[in-house]
């Protein structure tokens, strides 16, 4: 018999050859958090609205239980609520585009956006478009302070703040569909009488009061409170809007802050380079931390936000009301910035014209001192706003009502001579912009007919 012999097996382990990888480039980083960061976001989102959607229902079934309406028209109730549940899911998928309106013209123009009077083309209900640049917010350093806009648009839901009706982006621009607020803004008012009597001038201050606190219970800032983003409805009263450099407090998310941060730097790289175009550049006349007339002094010195920074511009507001011009100002930006440093010596109340002692003694305690300045609880029990409902805000009578001849009347706004509205992308941005504003859209979901109809609100 033959034998075979094997050869003797190897028990010395194979090396595995080396694979040389590279580590993933920093924008491939960036992009992988902040998708990450916006599936997560976005289900739970999902799982919350499945949630409201089955105690909508729930409740629903409820409400009927405790009415005599047969079962029959119970069934046709709950099949109308869910065919409206439906289409408002659907809704929620749909894509909006600027193509889904009509644009009347340019009503609005700041630092980097654009305010377009617009119709849906459905409904021809007027909005107030807000079209911001993304490049002009990246290069701004403003991508935090703009989200924080969307935010408090989405949640404020009173009536001292513009509705936000929807937001939505394209590769360039990011938008705001507001409502149209008619009587323009104050500054325009105050443009055209000069100053208010001490009556008009308490009247406005007090709602400018009661908004800006509705902004201070939502968690944020407005920093850039002043007579051009303080707009007056066409009952008269006021209303408050452009929180493009709001900041919030009390509440951060330390890591979606630098994930942010690091996203805008690697789009300001050397080899990533985001300018803002020629036809832009005109439109930076305000400084990015707002106008510069009504910025508290310790924010000029880098202090960090506080509430009463608000506070310090509603003194330069009243002001100005009352005396046709801010306290500090000058031919030269530099000099009013070292005016209101120095406010201890450069603020002057001037005897011509005389005002009410206790408009006098408000303004002492606004334009002061940061821990001497008055806070909301001391504003309103002050003596000037003696006659004034802070309780039962209608009734009040509005001083001034703004004339409109029709429903896109703009008289109360001011022109500007423009060329077509191009909103082509133009090439400035990569596609890592995008994922800087991920989750910037925003569709609320309509009341419902049907509960309306019987009365009902649990939504």
């Amino acid at each position: 018999m033959t034998m075979v012999r094997r050869p003797g097996r190897n028990t010395m382990p194979t090396p595995i050859p080396k694979v040389e990888t590279n580590p993933p480039s920093r924008e491939t980083v960036l992009k992988s958090e902040a998708a990450k960061r916006y599936l997560e976001e976005h289900f739970m989102k999902m799982t919350q609205q499945r949630e409201m959607r089955e105690e909508r229902m729930q409740s629903l079934v409820e409400s009927l239980e405790q009415t005599e309406l047969t079962q029959e028209e119970k069934d046709q109730i709950i099949q109308e609520f869910t065919r409206e549940e439906s289409d408002y899911t659907r809704f929620q998928r749909s894509k909006i585009r600027p193509e889904n309106y009509n644009f009347i013209t340019l009503i609005g123009r700041g630092g980097f956006a654009d305010v377009w009077l617009v119709t849906d083309k459905k409904t021809e209900q007027p909005y107030a478009m807000k079209i911001i640049r993304k490049s002009d917010v990246i290069v701004s350093d403003q991508i935090t302070a703009t989200r924080n806009e969307r935010d408090i648009l989405a949640i404020a839901h009173n009536p001292w703040i513009v509705q936000l009706q929807c937001s939505f982006q394209d590769d360039e621009h990011l938008y705001l569909i507001l409502e149209f607020v008619q009587g323009g803004d104050l500054m325009n008012a105050l443009i055209k009488v000069g100053t208010f009597v001490p009556k008009v001038a308490r009247f406005f201050t007090a709602e400018i009061v009661l908004a800006v606190n509705s902004v201070h219970k939502l968690g944020f800032i407005h920093s850039d409170l002043k007579p051009d983003n303080i707009l007056i409805a066409s009952t008269g009263h006021i209303k408050l809007t452009d929180f493009g450099i709001a900041s919030a407090y009390g509440k951060s998310d330390a890591d979606y802050d630098e994930l942010l941060r690091e996203t805008q730097d690697l789009m300001l790289d050397n080899d990533n380079p985001i300018v803002p175009s020629q036809t832009q550049r005109h439109h930076h006349r305000n400084s990015i931390i707002g106008t510069v007339d009504y910025i508290a002094p310790e924010v000029l010195r880098g202090d960090p936000p506080n509430v009463k920074n608000d506070w310090w511009s509603l003194g330069v507001i009243l002001y100005e009301m009352l005396y046709g011009f801010t306290p500090f100002s000058s031919d030269s930006k530099n000099e009013t910035v070292f005016r209101i440093i120095n406010w201890k010596k450069s603020l002057r109340i001037p005897a011509s014209k005389p005002v009410p002692v206790s408009a006098l003694d408000l303004l002492r305690h606004l334009l002061c001192d940061i821990e001497n300045r008055y806070g909301y609880e001391e504003i309103i029990h002050h003596a000037f706003f003696n006659g004034f409902d802070f309780e039962n805000i209608l009734q009040n009578k509005t001083p001034v009502k703004p004339i409109c001849s029709d429903p896109l009347d703009t008289a109360h706004f001011d022109h500007f001579d423009v060329t077509k509205l191009d909103l082509r992308a133009n090439g400035l941005l990569t596609k890592l912009a995008n994922y800087a504003f991920l989750g910037f859209t925003y569709k609320p979901k309509p009341q419902s007919a049907t509960l309306a109809k019987l009365g009902f609100s649990f939504e």
